[in-house]
């Protein structure tokens, strides 16, 4: 694997509630099936499912603040993705370059 899931794995740990975490691990075992099914990389899969729900850690008035940080459009959406960005930018710059 090219990057280091376990410590992804741990960080998520930390900034989910036990709920979503378990969802993000059935997530992340389904895109790795559906990877291979479809010819596809599962350590991208992996990684994709793993980083999905990172923006969920913050309340809506953090998303909104990020949003309006980078100027974007759509508060949550953006700002879900900003937030998973930030805190896994090191393992998304290594593996997608």
């Amino acid at each position: 694997m090219l990057f280091d899931r376990n410590s992804i794995v741990d960080a998520i740990k930390d900034m989910l509630s036990p709920d979503r975490f378990e969802h993000t691990l059935g997530v992340e075992s389904e895109a790795i099936a559906l990877a291979k099914a479809h010819g596809e990389s599962p350590e991208r899969a992996s990684l994709a499912a793993l980083l999905h729900d990172c923006g969920r850690a913050l309340s809506r008035a953090e998303l909104r603040n990020e949003a309006r940080k980078l100027k974007l459009t759509d508060p949550i959406l953006s700002a879900a993705s900003r937030a998973g960005w930030r805190a896994y930018r090191p393992h998304a710059i290594q593996y997608f370059g």
